[in-house]
């Protein structure tokens, strides 16, 4: 999971940047990336996130925009988690393959209506295929718990 990189974008306030984080760290990604942040979240949870991210020993980058963090990762997949109808459904086995080849970066979006039309074009929008919508912190809980166990079950076999 050290090559898993969780961006949240357009993120505005603490506590969704925080927990977040939390999730991200928790399960093992090795980059949590703050892009566009906006008001609270720029001035009040970058220092706390930077602060568990140290302590963590977990990376932790902010960027004005996603433009750059493709720049500086240059991931071998880049998947935008999208809600409702839209995307296709998300596939951890081609994450693991992913994974061999470089970071693989996954984009949640912290703003009402998500992603633009210009901004999912710099990757692939998938989908959980839930029964509602969930919000960001919940998705990126269930796709990294998703990695997850998949890397559990490969290396246990």
């Amino acid at each position: 999971m050290d090559k898993v990189a969780v961006i949240l974008h357009g993120a505005h306030g603490v506590e969704v940047v925080k927990q977040l984080a939390k999730v991200t760290f928790g399960f093992g990604a090795g980059l949590f990336v703050l892009s566009k942040p906006t008001s609270a979240a720029a001035q009040t949870a970058v220092p706390e996130v930077g602060k568990l991210a140290f302590k963590q020993g977990k990376g932790f980058l902010v960027v004005p925009d996603l433009a750059d963090v493709q720049e500086l990762l240059s991931p071998s997949l880049s998947l935008f988690f999208v809600e409702g109808e839209k995307g296709e459904a998300f596939s951890e086995d081609e994450v693991l393959g992913a994974l061999r080849q470089g970071y693989v970066a996954m984009f949640f979006s912290a703003s009402e209506p998500g992603f633009s039309l210009k901004e999912l074009e710099r990757g692939r929008p998938v989908n959980l295929k839930l029964p509602g919508e969930v919000g960001c912190v919940a998705t990126a809980s269930i796709a990294l718990f998703k990695v997850w166990s998949k890397i559990a079950t490969a290396d246990s076999s």
